[in-house]
């Protein structure tokens, strides 16, 4: 009896073994035709949006409507074998749950089930959306036909498509700047209200105010600039000619007074030339001044170009001459060693020139004139010249400054001389 009872579990063994099987083998076959149903589905879902681009292709002409007739044709066939073919899916669906039923009311079997009958509720929505889309087509296509005077209607599908993408983008590049420009307008209104804020404040009370103070200050400082500018201008012309004018007034006296003591035959005339130095500004002008020698007409700088006694006697009257030019009460005339590098011929010119001098200012009241030198002949030769000179006071007298020794110490000794005994 226990064989008997082994041998019948093994049987039993091997058949729920063989069931086991021929349920797994109906599940992968159940697996693989839902695959194929959801394949199935999905292409009629691409189906359905290729309805979808014909339609909207068929608004826009004629020629539109009839390609997506066609086209609908060939969905519609297309449709038919889909509808075939999910039909066998489905059977061949119900047979392997059937088939799963009767091999095992598992809790998996019943899953299963679930999830087909999700597909056949899903697949039905679709139906229904197609249909949808069906009518949404013959809606176009009466549309179409309905407008065949619109300005589009002529136009290609591939132009309105490039059309449309470029409206698309013209579209988004507004609605970009539009956001940009809210941004703009938001961030004004969010400063404007700061400031608004602000301006409340005791920093910016009676701000208006002291805004119209500052801006009459400021145009009445430019109106004093511009005044100061064209007083300035006209002032600073009025100096170039004043300055002009006394180097010209200064050039004629030294003309004067060298042709009257120079006694050589090199140099007709000297004169003063000023030029304004090329760093020098406007505010803070300068001049250089140098002179020159003139001989028939050629003008040529007197320096390293003329001797020492030529120099010592340019020198004398550029002084007598700015001295006459500049102190018009002035006086006392000091010279010291007015001789220095002199020959005979020059020391003579030289007394004649101051003889002329001071004849010429004999009636000046305070008019003093004083010569420091060791040349008594110079003196002599002076006292000749204005004694020849109509007009002029002869001199009474004058002062020898000596040195004595006295007991191994040196004193100076001044002694008033009277004109007459000079030799």
């Amino acid at each position: 009896r226990g064989k008997e009872l082994r041998a019948g579990d093994a049987a039993r063994r091997q058949a729920l073994e063989r069931a086991q099987a021929a349920a797994a083998d109906c599940k992968n076959e159940w697996a693989s035709k839902k695959k194929r149903a959801r394949d199935a589905a999905d292409s009629a879902k691409d189906q359905a949006r290729s309805v979808k681009m014909a339609v909207d292709g068929a608004a826009r002409g004629r020629a539109r409507v009839d390609e997506a007739a066609a086209t609908l044709k060939d969905l519609a066939k297309q449709n038919k074998d889909v509808q075939k073919k999910i039909s066998a899916a489905n059977k061949a669906a119900c047979d392997a749950q059937r088939k799963e039923n009767e091999a095992s009311r598992s809790d998996e079997g019943r899953e299963m089930q679930k999830r087909d009958v999700d597909a056949n509720l899903a697949h039905r929505r679709k139906l229904k959306e197609r249909d949808a889309k069906k009518e949404e087509l013959t809606a176009a296509e009466a549309e179409a036909e309905s407008n065949d005077d619109h300005p589009l209607s002529d136009k290609s599908p591939s132009d309105l498509q490039k059309r449309l993408k470029r409206i698309v983008s013209e579209k988004e590049n507004l609605a970009g700047e539009r956001g940009q420009h809210e941004g703009k307008r938001d961030r004004a209104r969010t400063e404007a209200r700061t400031h608004q804020g602000e301006l409340q404040t005791a920093r910016y009370r009676g701000v208006d105010d002291r805004h119209r103070t500052a801006m009459i200050e400021r145009e009445t400082t430019d109106m004093a600039c511009k005044d100061v500018e064209h007083y300035w201008t006209a002032l600073d012309r009025a100096l170039g000619n004043f300055h002009a004018l006394k180097i010209a007034e200064i050039n004629r006296i030294v003309k004067e007074l060298w042709q009257i003591t120079y006694m050589g035959e090199d140099i007709d005339a000297i004169e003063i030339v000023s030029g304004e130095d090329a760093g020098s500004k406007r505010a803070a002008r300068s001049y250089n001044y140098h002179v020159q020698m003139r001989k028939a007409g050629a003008a040529l700088d007197m320096k390293g170009r003329c001797s020492a006694g030529q120099r010592v006697l340019a020198s004398i009257v550029i002084r007598l001459a700015l001295a006459q030019t500049f102190c018009i009460k002035c006086g006392i005339l000091a010279l010291d060693e007015p001789t220095t590098n002199l020959d005979e011929a020059n020391r003579r010119s030289l007394a004649h020139g101051l003889s002329r001098i001071i004849a010429d200012r004999a009636k000046q009241a305070n008019f003093q004139l004083v010569v420091i030198t060791h040349d008594e002949e110079f003196i002599g030769t002076l006292r000749t010249e204005l004694a020849a000179q109509a007009g002029a006071s002869m001199p009474e007298h004058y002062w020898r400054i000596s040195r004595e020794d006295l007991g191994g110490r040196h004193f100076s000794r001044i002694d008033k001389i009277p004109m007459d005994q000079l030799q």
